[in-house]
C-alpha cells in the first residue's frame, strides 16, 4: 500500500514508545541520553533535565545500542555516529530540525550502524545529509524528512515513510555487493535523480516520486519494483532498470511521463542489455517519445504480461534481434481515467479495474487492478465516479455557410457524448434552451448561421451515467458574408488541434500547425502510424510557410490500400522535433 506517514506531536508519542520497545528488545543494557536546547547540559545526558545542548555531546556518552533522543527544535549542528548500534530518534519531523549550510559536508555521518528515525533534516547547501562509512554495515531510517539533501544508502539501507524533497533530496547507494529497500517513501526532486543504486539488491516498494530534472529510480542488479507512482518531467526515462539483472520484476507500477514544452521522456522503462528472467506486469504507463518500454540490446524474452500502455509513439523498442517481447497476454491501450492533478487512484469505470493478471490479486481479493494501488502490495478504496473531462482544443471554421467546429475527443470508458451551447451573446451562461446539438464525435457542422451574426459556442461532455462536465471555453465566430476561414492564433509550437470526425468511416480531417520556429518555412511532416508505431500513412512532408493547415485521411496506407478499423496514432514535427501535445489517437470504424 502507497502511504506516507506526515508526523504529528500526538502520533509521535506512539511512534517513538514503539521504537522504545523494539530497541529494547535488542538488549537490556541499553541506556538513554538526551539532547535539548532546555536541559542543563550535566554529563551523561541521561534525562530531559540533564539534556546535552549539543547533539554531538550526548553520542558521545552513548555506549553500544544506547538511544539519543533530540529534543524539539532547531539545532545547527553535524552528528557523527562513531559508536556501533545507536538510535538517534527526534519528536517527530515536524517538531526535530537539524540543518546545516556548509557545501560538500554531511550532516550525518555513521560509523557502523544506526537506527535514525522522526527528524528533519535539512542541507541549505543540497548536499549529502546522512554519510555511511566504509565500515558500515547497516542503516535504518525512518520517519524522516529530508529538504534539500539526501541519503546515501551504504552496505544495507533501509529506508522507510520518509519525505525527501529539494534539488537533490535523494537516495543513494553507489556500492555493489550491498542491499537497498525503499519503501512508503516520497520523492519531489528538482534536479536530480530520486533512487539511484548500484547494489546487488534493490527492493523499491509503494513510493511516491515526482521528478523535474532526473530520473525517477535508476537501479542496477536484482530489482524488485512495485506499487510505485513515478512521475518525470525531464529525463530520458521514469525507471531505469541496469544490466545483468537476475530476477527483475517490475510490477504494478504507475509511470507517467510528463512533458513540457517539446521534450517527451523517451521511455516510460528502459533495460538494459544482458538482463535474464525480466518480468514486467499490471504497470500502467502513460507516454514515451521513443517507446513505453525499451529494451538493450542482447537480452532474453521480456515478458510483459497485463500493462496498460496509453500515448506512447511505440509500445516496445528493441536494440537487438536477440531481444524479443511477449506479449501474449493482456496487453491494452486504454485511457486509465485517474482521478487527476497529482492523484493517480482510478476512477470507476476505469477499465484498468480488475485487469491484471487474474493469478495476482488485490488486498480486497479481486482481481489486480492495473497500476501502483493495486496487487498485493496496494490499497482498498472506494472508486468515485467523475464527471468527464471539460471538452477542450476548441476550434472553429466558416467553410461555405457552414461553421465547423472540432474539439480533442474524450476517452473516457463511460463517455456518452457532447452538448453544445450556442448564443448570441459573449460571455453567455449556458442553459437548456441553448443546446443546438449532442453529437458522439468531436466534430459539428452548424449550418443554421446568419452572415455576419457573431455566435458564441460552448461544450460539455457527458457519461453514461448522466455525470456533465463543466463548460469549456468559449469560443466566438462571427461569418462574413465572404464566408471567410476563421483561425485561431499561431501556436508557438508545433501541433495538431484536433482530428474530426473521431471516430470516422471514410475520411478523417486532421488540424495541424506549423510554428515559426527554426529556419523560415519549417519543414512539416504529419504521418499516421498504427498502435505498435509502425508508419501508415505519410499526409505532409514539406517545408510549408507557418501557419494552420487541414489535412485529409481517407483511411489508407502509404500504398493506397484501406487499413483495418482500429486505433491510429496522428503525430506532426518540425524539423525532426515532435509535437508539444500528446499524439492524436484517430479510430477507423470501417
Amino acid at each position: 500500500m502507497i502511504y506516507i506517514t506526515f508526523d504529528n506531536r500526538g502520533a509521535m508519542k506512539k511512534a517513538i514508545i514503539i521504537t522504545l520497545i523494539s530497541i529494547s528488545a535488542q538488549t537490556s543494557l541499553a541506556d538513554y541520553h538526551y539532547a535539548s536546547h532546555d536541559g542543563s547540559n550535566e554529563y551523561p545526558y541521561t534525562s530531559w533535565a540533564t539534556a546535552a545542548h549539543l547533539i554531538q555531546d550526548a553520542v558521545d556518552a552513548a555506549d553500544r545500542r544506547d538511544t539519543i533522543f533530540v529534543g524539539a527544535g532547531d539545532y545547527y549542528q553535524r552528528v557523527f555516529l562513531h559508536t556501533d548500534s545507536l538510535s538517534l530518534v527526534g519528536m517527530g519531523m515536524d517538531s526535530t530540525h537539524i540543518w546545516y549550510d556548509i557545501p560538500r559536508e554531511f550532516i550525518v555521518y555513521v560509523d557502523t550502524s544506526a537506527v535514525i528515525s522522526h527528524i528533519e533534516f535539512e542541507h541549505t547547501s543540497n548536499f549529502k545529509i546522512i554519510d555511511p562509512s566504509i565500515f558500515a554495515r547497516e542503516m535504518f531510517i525512518e520517519n524522516c524528512r529530508f529538504l534539500g539533501g539526501g541519503v546515501f544508502g551504504g552496505p544495507k539501507a533501509i529506508i522507510s515513510n520518509c519525505i525527501f524533497e529539494g534539488e537533490r533530496s535523494q537516495v543513494i547507494n553507489g556500492l555493489p555487493d550491498k542491499y537497498l529497500k525503499v519503501t512508503n517513501c516520497r520523492f519531489t526532486v528538482y534536479d536530480d535523480n530520486a533512487i539511484l543504486s548500484a547494489a546487488d539488491t534493490n527492493i523499491i516498494l509503494n513510493n511516491i516520486i515526482y521528478t523535474e530534472r532526473g530520473n525517477g529510480i535508476l537501479v542496477y542488479k536484482n530489482n524488485y519494483v512495485a506499487n510505485n507512482l513515478v512521475s518525470v518531467q525531464d529525463a530520458s526515462e521514469c525507471i531505469n532498470m541496469g544490466p545483468q539483472n537476475d530476477g527483475l520484476s517490475l510490477v504494478n507500477n504507475t509511470i507517467d511521463t510528463v512533458h513540457t514544452g517539446f521534450e517527451f521522456l523517451r521511455w516510460g522503462v528502459y533495460i538494459f542489455e544482458e538482463n535474464n528472467s525480466i518480468t514486467i506486469s499490471n504497470n500502467s504507463l502513460i507516454g514515451g517519445n521513443v517507446s513505453a518500454v525499451g529494451l538493450g540490446g542482447n537480452n532474453t524474452i521480456l515478458y510483459a504480461s497485463y500493462n496498460n500502455i496509453w500515448n506512447a509513439a511505440v509500445d516496445f523498442s528493441v536494440g537487438s534481434p536477440s531481444s524479443h517481447v511477449d506479449t501474449s497476454f493482456g496487453l491494452l491501450h486504454e485511457y486509465p481515467m485517474y482521478m487527476g492533478g497529482n492523484d493517480y487512484h482510478l476512477q470507476a469505470f476505469s477499465p484498468l479495474i480488475d485487469a491484471g493478471d487474474p493469478a495476482i490479486l488485490d488486498v480486497d481479493g479481486s482481481r489486480s487492478d492495473i497500476g501502483c494501488y493495486g496487487g498485493p502490495g496496494g490499497c482498498s478504496y472506494t472508486y468515485l465516479d467523475l464527471a468527464p473531462l471539460i471538452p477542450d482544443s476548441i476550434s472553429a471554421f466558416v467553410d461555405t455557410g457552414v461553421v465547423i467546429l472540432s474539439w480533442r475527443y474524450n476517452y473516457e470508458a463511460d463517455f456518452n457524448r457532447y452538448q453544445i451551447y450556442r448564443d448570441t451573446i459573449p460571455g453567455f451562461e449556458p442553459s437548456i434552451f441553448d443546446i443546438i446539438a449532442e453529437p458522439d464525435t468531436s466534430y459539428y457542422e452548424d449550418t443554421d448561421i446568419i452572415p455576419g451574426t457573431p455566435y458564441y459556442y460552448r461544450l460539455t461532455s457527458v457519461d453514461n451515467q448522466g455525470n456533465i462536465s463543466d463548460f469549456s471555453e468559449e469560443i466566438a465566430v462571427v461569418p462574413t458574408s465572404a464566408w471567410d476561414i476563421i483561425e485561431a492564433d499561431l501556436p508557438y509550437e508545433p501541433r495538431i488541434t484536433s482530428a474530426y470526425p473521431n471516430p470516422f468511416n471514410s475520411r478523417a480531417v486532421i488540424v495541424y500547425s506549423a510554428s515559426n520556429l527554426g529556419p523560415q518555412p519549417p519543414q512539416v511532416t504529419l504521418k499516421v502510424y498504427d498502435i505498435q508505431g509502425r508508419v501508415v500513412k505519410t499526409l505532409v512532408n514539406d517545408r510549408i510557410p507557418m501557419g494552420t493547415y487541414r489535412a485529409v485521411w481517407d483511411g489508407t496506407n502509404d500504398a493506397g490500400e484501406p487499413v483495418a478499423s482500429g486505433t491510429y496514432i496522428a503525430r506532426v514535427s518540425q524539423w525532426g522535433q515532435t509535437s508539444g501535445d500528446f499524439p492524436v489517437k484517430i479510430t477507423l470504424i470501417r
